[in-house]
C-alpha cells in the first residue's frame, strides 16, 4: 500500500513541476536508509541521560 501512496505523491509532484526536488529528496532518503550507524548512538544517549539522572536524583533528595 505504501508504494501506491509514493507513486501518487510522485505523480502529484511531477504535475506541479517539482521533479528535481523530489529526486533530491529521494536520493537523501535512500542515503539515510543505507547508513549502518544509528542516529543516536548508545554513547550519545548516556552522555545526556546520566547528568539528567544525577540532577533528578539530587533534586529528589531535598
Amino acid at each position: 500500500m505504501r508504494w501506491v501512496r509514493d507513486r501518487n505523491a510522485r505523480e502529484l509532484c511531477q504535475t506541479i513541476g517539482l521533479n528535481a526536488y523530489v529526486q533530491a529528496c529521494n536520493d537523501r532518503i535512500e542515503h539515510l536508509s543505507q547508513l549502518q550507524t544509528p542516529v543516536v548512538t548508545r554513547r550519545g544517549f548516556w552522555v545526556w541521560l546520566l547528568p539528567l539522572w544525577r540532577w533528578l536524583r539530587s533534586w529528589l533528595r531535598w
